[in-house]
């Protein structure tokens, strides 16, 4: 029997949109690598562009140190000097697989290498996010210029559900680097609950983005076992 609950992950993008093998994607942000074994986080701009099953990435490493280079790129000879600047470039081939109605992406380059091995993917013509079980890998800014901070300065909620250790509060949401949505703690199929947002400023917020679902790189399966919203 499916769990009678709704889950909801603000500041991200439904993910239940179909990729067009037609067009070229060109998606510039930032790339995030949390490696807790290696001890290495880095955050570096880059350009992800998609053409009908192959991919290039571009990124500036500029200004990091270069054992930290090593450690998080492997390999120095896709590290090239153009202008001055130090930048990592990587190309290969693409697959989008469908699990559990989540979408997931898979890169293969030409030493089967690549920086980013398998992410699940949340994306419209505009936006792009990967992320894997640690976070975001890739989030696409260009449109929404969002803060590199969050502007959420507190989250309150109806109702909230507690699985053994873990709270679905909305808590997660005041630093979205982790993926943990709101799921509302009502015996029935949620009608009526709601989640409140404190911003530190409202000057600059014209919205934001909601994934409709409990979508999970570990778990893809909590889509499909968990209700979705129909009217908000």
């Amino acid at each position: 029997m499916l769990k009678k609950i709704i889950s909801l992950v603000c500041l991200l993008l439904a993910g239940t949109l179909i990729w067009s093998q037609a067009n070229k994607y060109q998606y510039d942000g930032w790339y995030h690598c949390i490696d807790t074994k290696k001890d290495v986080s880095l955050s570096c701009p880059c350009t992800l562009d998609f053409l009908p099953n192959s991919y290039s990435l571009d990124m500036c490493v500029s200004g990091i140190e270069t054992e930290d280079i090593k450690k998080f790129f492997g390999f120095e000879k896709k590290i090239v000097n153009e202008y001055g600047l130090q930048s990592f470039y990587e190309k290969g081939q693409y697959q989008i697989k469908e699990d559990n109605d989540v979408s997931f992406i898979i890169f293969n380059e030409e030493h089967n290498q690549p920086v980013i091995k398998k992410a699940a993917i949340l994306y419209n013509d505009d936006l792009c996010y990967l992320f894997n079980e640690n976070g975001f890998l890739f989030e696409n800014q260009e449109e929404l210029k969002v803060s590199s901070w969050s502007p959420v300065k507190a989250v309150s909620t109806s109702s909230f559900l507690r699985e053994k250790n873990t709270v679905y509060d909305g808590s997660s949401l005041l630093n979205f680097q982790k993926i943990i949505p709101w799921v509302e703690g009502a015996s029935d199929y949620g009608i009526g609950e709601w989640i409140e947002f404190e911003f530190y400023y409202t000057e600059d917020i014209s919205g934001f983005i909601i994934s409709n679902g409990f979508v999970s790189y570990e778990k893809p399966y909590l889509f499909r076992q968990n209700s979705r919203i129909k009217e908000v």
